[in-house]
């Protein structure tokens, strides 16, 4: 879904604040993505990339997504974890740390901290 970037973001933010859509920050340097559309699970992974490499106390830190397995989608096919981990390794390019939670994905901080000024430079949606 290709747009500008920030009028997307400042679309989705405002459907946050109308409880249009679940917030999916949970905890300082964790997302949850669980019961969001890919495309929107996709915004706000790159929402979230954005504001870790403008804050210095963010990104000194790795993000945790959290995807799931994808239990509850058709068929218990995951959806959003390929569509993270493609967005992430192959678009933007950043590493991920290793673990062992299949449902979620960690980016490294320091790929987020390399990738600082691409990151603040995306204007359109992938």
């Amino acid at each position: 879904a290709a747009g500008y970037f920030e009028q997307a973001e400042q679309l989705y933010m405002s459907a946050i604040n109308e409880q249009a859509f679940p917030d999916f920050r949970k905890r300082f340097g964790e997302i949850d993505l669980h019961e969001q559309p890919v495309e929107i699970a996709k915004l706000a992974v790159l929402m979230t990339l954005r504001r870790h490499a403008q804050d210095p106390e963010l990104r000194a830190q790795d993000l945790l997504i959290i995807t799931g397995r994808g239990k509850h989608s058709v068929a218990g096919i995951a959806k959003i974890l390929p569509a993270v981990r493609s967005l992430v390794l192959e678009e933007l390019q950043l590493e991920l740390v290793d673990q062992n939670n299949p449902g979620c994905v960690k980016v490294s901080a320091g790929s987020i901290a390399q990738a600082r000024d691409r990151l603040l430079g995306l204007r359109t949606l992938t």
